[in-house]
């Protein structure tokens, strides 16, 4: 096995997280470069599907590449973030482990996947009931979308950071000389 430099922070540096880091670079693009509208699309259906379920009666409306949700007299656009696909991929870029099998990854992906389009879907339904109800969209939409985008980023980097630097302790120990 290769020594690990003694500066296991140059090492944190060198490897898990430039790789996190260079992923999530590509993510971000990948993410920027397409519309997403069938996700957008499908995302209002199930809003509009379970606030019918809630008595709020809601239609989605296509219009060329901009989609909508109409809930009573509002007229929400449903847009790329509000599809939260760029929060699961930073999340999967974050939850991936480094030394676990592939197929251990992409289950753990899908299930960070799945679990961000529920938490989404609650929240979008929540804040549309709540505008509805006269609450302003800015406390109703803004402020929870705010608080659990990056309350979910902050968690995922801290115990990635927590697990890779403990990857990293346990190869520095394997690496020091047994006297």
């Amino acid at each position: 096995m290769r020594e690990i430099s003694r500066n296991t922070f140059a090492a944190f540096l060198n490897r898990p997280l430039l790789l996190r880091l260079g992923a999530l670079g590509a993510l971000v693009c990948v993410y920027l470069a397409g519309s997403w509208v069938p996700l957008r699309v499908n995302l209002a259906e199930a809003a509009a599907l379970v606030l019918d379920l809630l008595g709020l009666s809601a239609g989605v409306t296509l219009q060329g590449d901009s989609v909508y949700l109409a809930v009573g007299a509002s007229r929400i656009a449903i847009t790329r973030a509000c599809t939260y696909l760029d929060l699961a991929l930073i999340l999967m870029v974050f939850t991936w482990r480094f030394g676990a099998p592939l197929g251990a990854n992409i289950v753990r992906s899908a299930g960070v996947a799945g679990a961000v389009m529920v938490m989404n879907l609650a929240r979008l339904v929540v804040a549309i009931a709540a505008h509805a109800g006269g609450v302003a969209w800015g406390p109703a939409h803004d402020l929870p979308d705010t608080g659990l985008y990056h309350a979910a980023i902050a968690a995922a980097v801290m115990l990635c950071a927590r697990r890779d630097w403990r990857m990293l302790e346990a190869q520095r120990a394997a690496c020091a000389p047994h006297g």
